[in-house]
C-alpha cells in the first residue's frame, strides 16, 4: 500500500474545507466555555455559574443588574449550538466580573 506523501487524507481533507468554508463566510471560532463567562444574545445575557464535563449551569438575565434569576442546567454541547446559532459574543470572561459584583 502506497504511503500519501502529502499527509492529506479524506477526513484531513474534510477538515480543511470546512475550515476554508469557515473562513470564507466570515465565521468566526468561538473561545471554550469556561466557568465566569458572560454572553450577549439579541436581548439577554447568559452567565456560566458552573461547568462540569458534560453540563454547565447558567443564568440567562433580561438585564446585567438583575437578581434572582433561576439557575438552569444544559448539556455543554446544546448551550454551545444555542450560543453559535444565536451569533453570541462574549463580554466577559473572568469570574469576578461575570458575578457583577460591584464593592
Amino acid at each position: 500500500m502506497a504511503q500519501n506523501p502529502t499527509g492529506i487524507n479524506e477526513r484531513n481533507m474534510g477538515l480543511l474545507c470546512q475550515s476554508y468554508m469557515d473562513r470564507k463566510k466570515g465565521n468566526r471560532r468561538l473561545p471554550r466555555l469556561a466557568k465566569g463567562q458572560l454572553w450577549k444574545l439579541k436581548h439577554v445575557y447568559i452567565h456560566i455559574v458552573q461547568l462540569g464535563k458534560r453540563l454547565l449551569e447558567y443564568r440567562m438575565l433580561d438585564d446585567l443588574n438583575e437578581s434572582g434569576a433561576r439557575t438552569k442546567t444544559s448539556s455543554i454541547d446544546t448551550m454551545w449550538e444555542y450560543l453559535k446559532s444565536r451569533g453570541a459574543q462574549l463580554v466577559r470572561a473572568d469570574s469576578e466580573a461575570a458575578n457583577g459584583s460591584a464593592h
